[in-house]
């Protein structure tokens, strides 16, 4: 099975977007920068097979996390937007289409006063 994470992070880094991971939220640090974005798979339904193909269609879940520096609400929600429109319908490998559930949610405020949203998505894939 094929790396989703990483084909959507890459997908993203093609799009023009930038300090982009895989993986889920992580502190920021000297290698993190406060305005990231995190690319992680939780889970999806079982492959299916059309009849008689020998090919299965994968549903993977995605979220797609978008973090902010401290206090830049605004900003946060414009790269958000910029990761909604990159993702809807786009099918970066020709056999995959990435669907986002919805515009981007905004999830809270940490304690260090960084913004966050969430897309949500669902990768079909057939391989």
């Amino acid at each position: 099975m094929r790396d989703y994470p990483e084909i959507v992070r890459q997908h993203l880094i093609s799009e023009g977007l930038s300090n982009v991971f895989r993986g889920t939220e992580k502190p920021s640090n000297a290698y993190i920068p406060d305005d990231s974005i995190f690319v992680a798979q939780y889970g999806g339904f079982q492959p299916q097979s059309e009849f008689g193909s020998t090919e299965q269609i994968h549903q993977i879940s995605i979220q797609v996390l978008v973090r902010s520096n401290p206090g830049e609400e605004d900003t946060v929600q414009t790269t958000a937007n910029d990761v909604y429109d990159a993702l809807r319908n786009a099918s970066p490998t020709g056999t995959m289409v990435i669907q986002p559930n919805s515009p981007p949610l905004r999830l809270s405020i940490d304690d260090s006063d960084r913004y966050k949203f969430s897309i949500n998505c669902t990768v079909s894939a057939q391989e």
